[in-house]
C-alpha cells in the first residue's frame, strides 16, 4: 500500500515508522528542513516543501497514493491538505488529525475521515487504513470507550464466532451480518463480508 503521510511531528514521524514496519510504501511532506533529522531513520522519500502545494505534493506522487494521511499540528492545514488530496489529486482514502473536537462537524460535512482520540492516534489511523471503523464513542467510569466495525480476516473465515479473542486490548462485543448484530455468544460461523464489532477503553 502506498501511503502518503503530510506532517512530521510526533504523530507523523511515529506513523511513518509503524507504516514502514508493516512493508508499506510511504512518502513523507513537511515544510522546512530541521525535521530532516528527526525522521532520519527512517527509510523512505522524504519531501520538504509547503504541504499544501500541488507541486510538492506532486512531488510526494500523490496521485497514486492509495491512502493520504494529514497529521500536521494545524486542523486547518490538515483540512486544506485532505481537500486537495480528495479533490484535485483523486485520493478516495483520506485520513485527517483532528486537534479542535469542535471542528469534527467541519470536517465531516467536508467528507473527511478524522481521528481526535488524544490516545494511541497512531493505532486508530492505522486501523483506519486497514478498514476498522469507529461507529461510536462514550464516557464511562471517566474512561473513554469506543466501539470499532472491523472486517472479518480470510483466516478467521468458518472459525466459530465464540472463539475469537484479540491480542490488542479490544474485546469483541458482537457480530454484523447483513444489517442484524449477534451478540459474541451467538453460536454463529463466521463469513465473508461479517465484520467484528469490537470495544475498546482508549483513555
Amino acid at each position: 500500500m502506498q501511503v502518503v503521510v503530510i506532517g512530521a511531528g510526533k504523530v507523523g514521524i511515529a506513523l511513518a515508522d509503524a507504516l514502514l514496519k508493516r512493508e508499506d510504501d510511504v512518502v513523507i511532506v513537511e515544510q522546512g528542513d530541521e525535521w530532516l533529522e528527526r525522521a532520519k531513520h527512517l527509510e523512505c522519500n522524504k519531501i520538504s516543501g509547503v504541504v499544501i502545494d500541488e507541486d510538492v505534493l506532486e512531488s510526494a506522487d500523490i496521485r497514486q497514493a492509495d491512502v493520504v494521511c494529514a497529521v500536521t499540528s494545524s486542523d486547518n492545514i490538515n483540512i486544506m491538505a485532505s481537500l486537495m488530496a480528495r479533490h484535485v489529486f483523486g485520493v478516495e482514502k483520506v485520513i485527517s488529525r483532528l486537534y479542535t473536537p469542535e471542528k469534527r462537524r467541519v470536517f465531516h460535512e467536508l467528507g473527511l475521515d478524522t481521528i481526535n482520540s488524544t490516545a494511541k492516534v497512531v493505532d486508530a489511523i492505522l486501523q483506519d487504513i486497514d478498514g476498522v471503523a469507529v461507529v461510536s464513542q462514550h464516557r464511562l467510569f471517566n474512561q473513554m470507550i469506543e466501539y470499532h466495525l472491523a472486517p472479518v480476516d480470510e483466516d478467521l473465515i468458518e472459525q466459530e464466532l465464540k472463539d475469537i479473542v484479540t491480542t490488542d486490548g479490544q474485546v469483541v462485543l458482537g457480530l454484523l451480518r447483513r444489517g442484524e448484530l449477534y451478540p459474541a455468544t451467538s453460536d454463529l460461523t463466521l463469513e465473508k463480508d461479517d465484520q467484528l464489532v469490537l470495544i475498546e477503553v482508549i483513555a
